[in-house]
């Protein structure tokens, strides 16, 4: 059995997912996921619901930026990478392009934030070698 939807159509409004598509939505078979990509894509498409959650322009911004958890085990893995000798980003984002992250191929946009991350992590420890370097010479 279908879900409840917290969107309702207006009467006699037939829902067309985007321009050509032959996926269509009525009341009878709308669901939340189907409304906030169709008004992700039309946010003025509104006028067509006569039902709709309170917070409807909070769920589809987070439908189109969706926020996504990083891979712990991702990261630490890249952090490693790029402590090699000679590692750049292209060699530690070709090197990691068919990892995957729950079974599935990890996209190039989810690597790019791994990569952020693992960067971000490595920062520290570089500005403290550096900074050990520069005692040396000091002393």
């Amino acid at each position: 059995m279908k879900e409840k939807s917290n969107y309702a159509l207006k009467n006699g409004v037939l829902l067309q997912a985007g321009f050509g598509s032959g996926e269509m939505y009525t009341n009878d078979n709308l669901t939340d996921e189907a409304a906030e990509r169709f008004l992700a894509g039309n946010p003025k498409g509104i006028v067509f619901f006569a039902l709709t959650p309170s917070d409807w322009e909070e769920r589809v911004e987070k439908r189109k930026n969706p926020v996504t958890a990083l891979d712990e085990t991702l990261v630490l893995e890249l952090v490693k990478a790029f402590q090699v000798e000679g590692a750049t980003v292209k060699i530690v984002k070709e090197a990691f392009k068919t990892y995957q992250v729950d079974g599935k191929k990890v996209t190039v946009k989810l690597l790019d934030a791994h990569i952020k991350k693992a960067q971000s992590l490595l920062e520290p420890e570089q500005e403290a070698a550096d900074n050990g370097v520069a005692r040396e010479m000091v002393e």
